[in-house]
């Protein structure tokens, strides 16, 4: 998702740094800014049919990444839009968040992780099947 973020995103902005209220603390963070790459912009706002396009409003123009300053683990993503990429900010239309996060806890087990089928479903090896309904569509 990072990775993703920075190949779509210019941070030029220098970070400020703030604090995230969660329910019983406040974490120290570095919030970043990320604007739209200008080719990524043009891209998506070039001209069709004669009409200049509008950025599609499910793709946010900028963005607000909040980053723990200790754990360096990133809390909270704030999403915004414009139809143009033209303001620096625009519209917030969503934003995720990640509260009551245990984080590099030795004391969770890995088996916890480890996948157990459900005892009345036998198991069954769909390798093959799905691999012909691929190959055939």
């Amino acid at each position: 998702m990072l990775r993703e973020m920075r190949n779509r995103y210019d941070f030029n902005d220098a970070p400020m740094r703030t604090k995230i209220l969660e329910k019983n603390s406040a974490i120290d963070v570095w919030k970043i800014r990320g604007r739209l790459k200008p080719e990524i912009v043009t891209a998506l706002t070039a001209v069709t049919a004669g009409k200049k396009q509008q950025i599609p409003n499910h793709t946010p123009t900028a963005i607000d990444v909040y980053i723990g300053i200790e754990d360096r683990f990133p809390y909270r993503f704030d999403y915004f839009w414009t139809s143009d990429g033209s303001e620096p900010t625009g519209e917030p239309f969503a934003y995720l968040l990640f509260y009551n996060l245990i984080l590099h806890d030795l004391n969770i087990s890995e088996t916890i992780f480890d996948y157990r089928p459900p005892a009345n479903i036998p198991p069954e090896d769909v390798t093959d099947r799905m691999t012909i309904q691929i190959i055939s569509h």
